[in-house]
């Protein structure tokens, strides 16, 4: 579990992505989840939390290895 609470679940050489295309999925699924919470359904709204969760979780275990976000892709 990370330190934001989230259960995490991406492990080294799962294809988790490195850097600044790491933020941009964070960035894109928060853009999502957004969209999602006032006119999206219960099942939408869940996949985009998840989502949002899960990429926020990559991108806090990638700081906590040692890297500083500032990668290049």
């Amino acid at each position: 579990m990370s330190e934001l609470g989230i259960e995490c679940s991406c492990r080294e050489g799962e294809g988790c992505v490195e850097g600044v295309a790491l933020w941009e999925q964070v960035e894109a699924s928060y853009r999502a989840l957004h969209a999602v919470l006032l006119v999206g359904e219960y099942a939408e709204r869940e996949r985009a939390w998840r989502a949002y969760q899960a990429a926020l979780c990559a991108y806090e275990q990638h700081l906590r290895e040692g890297n500083d976000g500032a990668d290049s892709v």
